[in-house]
């Protein structure tokens, strides 16, 4: 899901500041299945944390496990942790024009839900979770939601996002709405407790 920011595109692009208020307290309540993995930050369980993050929050916001996407920050590179498939497909330069790293840089939570008019990397929408469920014939993305993950010293060590695929934006399913980015804002802050420390020479 690298998503470059094409110069002159027109999309409908709504953001949160990171450091604005708590969200409402309906968002905070459908952490639950994030908090309950709090005992397996040290290892334990059947599968990768990263994994068992973006399953619970697809869960979270009705998405199948493809259309979530965690990334780290690592080396002053932006890489990828799941899904699985794109752990080798390469790095993102924190440089580079694209949502993931404007997320980064603007330190807010956005939402687009004519995103298929934005120019991006095709290349990642390819991208699948490893899981039978969702070995399908691919759609693009039609609708995505970015956020960052910022850890207790207020800097930015990742970005989570959830995207709805389709073959239009009808049959990608309905628009993200303020409560779904909300939402999402919340896990960010859940995820950034959960991950391992990771080395980052480059953070904004």
């Amino acid at each position: 899901m690298n998503i470059l920011w094409g110069q002159g595109s027109k999309v409908n692009q709504e953001h949160r500041n990171s450091a604005e208020p708590e969200p409402p307290r309906q968002a905070q309540a459908s952490l639950k299945g994030l908090e309950d993995l709090r005992p397996h930050v040290h290892g334990g369980g059947d599968r990768p944390m990263p994994q068992r993050i973006c399953e619970e929050s697809g869960c979270q916001s009705r998405v199948k496990n493809h259309e979530v996407t965690l990334l780290w920050i690592e080396n002053g590179l932006l890489k990828f942790l799941f899904p699985e498939s794109l752990r080798c497909a390469g790095r993102i330069p924190l440089s580079s024009p694209s949502v993931a790293t404007h997320t980064v840089t603007s330190r807010r939570a956005e939402r687009f839900n004519n995103f298929a008019q934005v120019k991006h990397l095709r290349v990642f929408e390819v991208a699948r979770s490893g899981s039978p469920e969702d070995d399908q014939d691919f759609r693009v993305i039609q609708k995505l939601m970015s956020a960052p993950v910022v850890d207790e010293d207020d800097s930015v060590i990742g970005v989570i996002q959830i995207s709805r695929k389709g073959c239009d934006p009808v049959s990608a399913g309905p628009d993200f709405t303020h409560a779904d980015l909300d939402k999402l804002e919340a896990a960010a802050r859940v995820v950034s407790q959960l991950m391992p420390p990771v080395e980052v020479t480059a953070r904004n």
